[in-house]
């Protein structure tokens, strides 16, 4: 049986998970700008309630992005810095995947259209299909992970709607900006929830999933971010170039 720690601070809540035998745990707090004080001690008193170390785990797993810069690279700090102390791999978790596999667990939804508030005026989206394998989640990108304004997510709605598996939910921070979505995009949205954020428990779920599949844990340095961006377009006072 794999076992799996997990961790999260790409947005304003800060969250860890286990699953280890038959061990299931979870913890979640809402934390702005709280992560890099709060996330060590919820690992500590997660492994303590519990009675284990991390080195009962075949891999840290944390949410790699996109979201906060600050908090994607705590999570990627820690996740390396505890693989290193347990000589334990990583595994990194794209947090769309998390938030869309939380969207299906809730609503049962096979297509999710996740969004994040990229700032600068743009969102980070992709559209996922949700299914269950062998009791294992099985989230696909099916058009895969994009940084753009409001107006510019594009999806095929046709070619998504059609066939059996054919709701469509949207959530995440991103679509507060809903109401500029293209309208065919808007029309198909059976529902969409602000207020959801991605989350550890998720995350290990995930984790597990994909190692079970074939994929393996690398090594404590390859505990790096994905920003999506290519560069951040910095805003810069006139005269100054």
């Amino acid at each position: 049986m794999l076992n799996v720690f997990s961790l999260d601070t790409s947005s304003d809540h800060c969250s860890v998970a286990m699953s280890l035998d038959d061990i299931a745990y979870s913890d979640t707090t809402f934390a702005p700008r709280q992560h890099a004080q709060l996330i060590l001690p919820m690992v500590k008193a997660a492994l303590e309630k519990q009675k284990v170390k991390l080195d009962n785990f075949d891999a840290i797993a944390f949410g790699c992005g996109p979201g906060s810069f600050t908090g994607l690279r705590i999570a990627a700090g820690i996740a390396q810095g505890l693989a290193y102390g347990s000589d334990i791999g990583v595994l990194p978790i794209s947090n769309l995947r998390a938030l869309a596999l939380k969207a299906h667990n809730e609503t049962q939804a096979p297509r999710v259209l996740v969004a994040i508030d990229a700032r600068m005026d743009e969102v980070y989206w992709g559209l996922f299909e949700v299914t269950i394998v062998e009791e294992l989640p099985m989230v696909t990108a099916l058009n895969g992970e994009h940084v753009s304004a409001p107006e510019n997510v594009a999806l095929d709605i046709q070619t998504l709607l059609s066939g059996d598996r054919c709701e469509l939910v949207g959530v995440g921070s991103g679509m507060a900006f809903v109401e500029r979505f293209p309208e065919n995009l808007v029309q198909a949205l059976s529902s969409y929830d602000v207020g959801m954020n991605p989350d550890a428990r998720e995350i290990c779920a995930l984790a597990l999933a994909d190692l079970s599949r074939g994929a393996v844990a690398g090594e404590p340095q390859e505990a790096i971010p994905s920003y999506i961006r290519d560069k951040v377009t910095w805003k810069k006072l006139p005269g100054r170039e």
